[in-house]
């Protein structure tokens, strides 16, 4: 069984909520419409699998062969493998760009002000 791990921490499918958008966190609206598909199926299946290009595209509709080339660039982009069969399975780095998008708190970031008038800080 592969389990995908963030930070030592075994994370489940069911501890992502799906009902969320990640945009922003890959890079497109589509590439985070995929993820999001692919995320509601391996909840569907209770845990982190194999899927078919069939199952992740199910609710993809008419655009199916938009979304389909969606999952082409979820490889280039390492957040997918597709073995010699032609099925999917999600990397560390998409459960990690997943689960991270909705579980880092605000606060821990530094919102700074841009310098006025052009000058950079020293």
């Amino acid at each position: 069984m592969v389990e995908a791990q963030v930070d030592r921490y075994t994370v489940q499918p069911s501890q992502i909520d799906s009902r969320r958008h990640f945009f922003g966190v890959f890079g497109s609206i589509e590439l985070a419409l995929t993820a999001t598909m692919i995320l509601k199926v391996c909840q569907k299946k209770n845990r982190w699998t194999w899927l078919s290009r069939d199952e992740i595209l199910e609710h993809a509709g008419q655009r199916f062969e938009h979304y389909s080339l969606m999952l082409e660039e979820m490889i280039e982009l390492e957040m997918l493998i597709r073995d010699e069969l032609g099925k999917y399975h999600v990397t560390n780095a998409f459960v990690r760009a997943c689960y991270f998008s909705q579980n880092i708190p605000l606060y821990n970031y530094v919102v700074t002000e841009a310098p006025r008038g052009g000058a950079t800080p020293a």
